[in-house]
């Protein structure tokens, strides 16, 4: 699978769904060359360091403000695109297309509203 087939939301999702669920190994010492490489750069990075940069870029939300927090999503979004895909992602004709397009999304779903104020919950702590 490559990452150029971004044309939709669904299909940016489902990508991100797939790698999240640990079926890809980490990625090689090599730093890959494009970002239509295969999708095994997934995985990289450590956890704790994206919730330390989550927990700082999140930590002066009111969680009670739904504009600050509609306003912080796109930042929670790139921050978590680039940790899992490398700053390579940036590079791609897609990129911003492709944040504006998960953005909307999210955007548009309760569950997901519900699932990202979870998450700035969960970094607060």
């Amino acid at each position: 699978m490559s990452i150029d087939k971004l044309n939709s939301a669904a299909s940016l999702i489902a990508l991100l769904r797939e790698g999240s669920g640990g079926k890809i190994g980490r990625a090689q010492s090599k730093a890959p060359s494009t970002v239509s490489e295969d999708v095994r750069i997934l995985n990289r990075g450590d956890i704790k360091e994206l919730r330390e940069n989550l927990s700082t870029l999140t930590k002066d939300i009111s969680l009670e403000d739904k504009s600050a927090v509609e306003a912080i999503r796109p930042q929670v979004i790139r921050s978590i695109l680039l940790w899992k895909f490398g700053a390579q992602l940036r590079e791609h004709s897609e990129w911003q297309p492709m944040l504006e397009a998960i953005n909307r999304a999210l955007g548009k779903h309760h569950e997901s509203q519900e699932n990202f104020l979870k998450l700035l919950q969960d970094l607060k702590r």
